[in-house]
């Protein structure tokens, strides 16, 4: 009986740990975008990229193709996995070289910024890589 109260004290505190380190202040969870610009270059305006999170998921369209995986955050900082999934349909030249583009900015980003129904994703040296504005 004794052994039976310890394993279930060093489970519940084996829990109460994980949970403390899940990160439940995650301002990305549950929203939606759509992009704006690729650094200093506007997005093409006939052309709608969205990005959506939603539960360590991350997805959308690149403009051309959908894609899908996972992301983690951590105050300011995310990251996004390696390994998104795409759909592999051909486009306009413009409009997969914004895909790709943006693809590249998505894995290259290591900071986020939400300011004024506005996300901006950012290198690890504070360089602007993407810019979002919220979809309602």
């Amino acid at each position: 009986m004794k052994k039976r109260f310890v394993l279930a004290l060093a489970m519940v505190v084996i829990m109460l740990l994980a949970a403390c380190t899940m990160n439940t202040n995650n301002s990305l969870d549950n929203t939606t975008w759509y992009l704006v610009s690729l650094g200093d270059e506007p997005a093409l305006s006939d052309v709608k990229v969205t990005l959506q999170f939603e539960n360590g998921s991350v997805g959308g369209k690149d403009g051309c193709n959908w894609y899908g995986g996972t992301y983690t955050v951590n105050g300011d900082q995310w990251n996004v996995d390696d390994e998104i999934t795409s759909t592999l349909i051909l486009c306009s030249e413009p409009i997969m070289e914004q895909a790709q583009a943006y693809m590249a900015a998505l894995r290259g980003a290591s900071r986020y910024q939400i300011e004024d129904q506005q996300l901006t994703l950012l290198d690890a040296n504070g360089t602007i890589l993407a810019t979002f504005a919220a979809q309602s």
